[in-house]
């Protein structure tokens, strides 16, 4: 397929990291809900789409340092998280953990990253109070942040289904 995300411009600030959760009303204020987990970014052309949608993902730690596995679910993913998943963005949506630093590290062959978070476990497994002192729920926040799409790219794309509570019998 090859799809590019020409015309497609990121949308995604700093300022609206924390906020950019799809059910915030600051969310709603900077795009568009067209559908459950979908926004329209600033073209007619792209959407926004939870990054979830692009990939899976696993969390690791060592010390005070997270390191966070993101696996494209195929080429055209991975095509699009060469240019979406950044440095900067990915510190962005952490600005809430206070990163020192953040290193992306592409692995082409496996169509996957390594995002390399320093300083977000609060000194580790050890000197850490909060609940997640392995940051293994800092994977889930990622899936969460959202990705610039073209809009010809949805159908493709995977979905969370729900279930209500008539089909499960």
């Amino acid at each position: 397929m090859g799809l590019q995300a020409e015309g497609c411009e990121n949308q995604f600030t700093a300022s609206v990291a924390s906020d950019v959760l799809h059910h915030s009303p600051r969310a709603r204020q900077n795009r568009l809900v067209l559908d459950e987990g979908v926004g329209m970014s600033g073209s007619d052309l792209c959407l926004d789409v939870p990054l979830y949608r692009l990939a899976h993902s696993r969390t690791g730690d060592k010390g005070d340092v997270s390191s966070i596995s993101v696996i494209a679910w195929d080429t055209d993913c991975y095509l699009i998280l060469l240019k979406e998943l950044t440095e900067e963005r990915v510190a962005a949506w952490f600005a809430d953990r206070k990163p020192m630093r953040v290193s992306r590290y592409e692995l082409p062959g496996l169509q996957a990253f390594n995002l390399v978070l320093e300083g977000v476990l609060d000194g580790g497994v050890n000197h850490a109070l909060n609940l997640d002192t392995h940051g293994k729920g800092l994977s889930f926040h990622l899936l969460d942040m959202p990705v610039t799409v073209p809009k010809e790219m949805l159908d493709t794309l995977r979905d969370i289904r729900t279930t209500t509570s008539n089909e499960v019998n």
